[in-house]
Order: structure tokens, then C-alpha cells, then sequence
């Protein structure tokens, strides 16, 4: 064997090579011309936009229709407490009914 077999190509891995650089040279040339064929549109937001005002002004309109009373915070025992404790601490019957139950 001859050092030279080991760097040198035979003719058809030299047509592949030049093929392969063809094929990255067309691409370095295509790839910045095709913003020439892009068109710039504009998108128009302005029914998103209507739509999430609205749904804002639904949501609000929520929030502010519920009457919502806010718990009194307090130092407690919760193996002690009792049932108005626990509503006043903002939990409602069912949960006060099954912290009963498990304690």
C-alpha cells in the first residue's frame, strides 16, 4: 500500500465531491434570494384585540357580581376549633364537615 492511496480520491468520489459542492454552492446563492420573492404582509390584530377586551370585560364583570367576603385570619388550634372558626377562616360546610370527620 502506498501512502498515496490513503489521500487521494478515485473518479467517481471526485464527481461526488464536486457534486456536493454544487449542490452547498446553490444553496448559499438560493437561500438569501428567496427573500426577494417574500411579500410583507401585515396582519391585522385588531379583532384578537376586540376579542380579549371583551372577554376582560366579561371577566371583570364576574369577579365584581360575586359577593365575596374574605376570611378573617386568626391563630388557632385546628384540633380545637370550632365549626364558626372554620367559616370565618373562609371554608365552606362540606369542608368543615369532612375536617370534623377526620379529626
Amino acid at each position: 500500500m502506498n501512502i498515496k492511496d490513503y489521500f487521494s480520491f478515485t473518479q467517481g468520489e471526485k464527481r461526488g465531491v464536486v457534486f456536493l459542492l454544487l449542490i452547498i454552492l446553490l444553496l448559499i446563492i438560493a437561500i438569501p434570494l428567496t427573500s426577494l420573492f417574500e411579500e410583507n404582509q401585515t396582519i391585522d390584530f385588531s379583532e384578537f384585540e376586540a376579542a380579549i377586551a371583551q372577554f376582560e370585560k366579561e371577566r371583570d364583570f364576574i369577579t365584581n357580581s360575586k359577593s365575596k367576603t374574605l376570611p378573617i385570619l386568626f391563630e388557632f388550634n385546628p384540633n380545637t376549633i370550632s365549626n364558626e372558626e372554620w367559616f370565618k377562616l373562609g371554608f365552606k360546610k362540606w369542608q368543615v364537615k369532612a375536617i370534623n370527620n377526620y379529626s
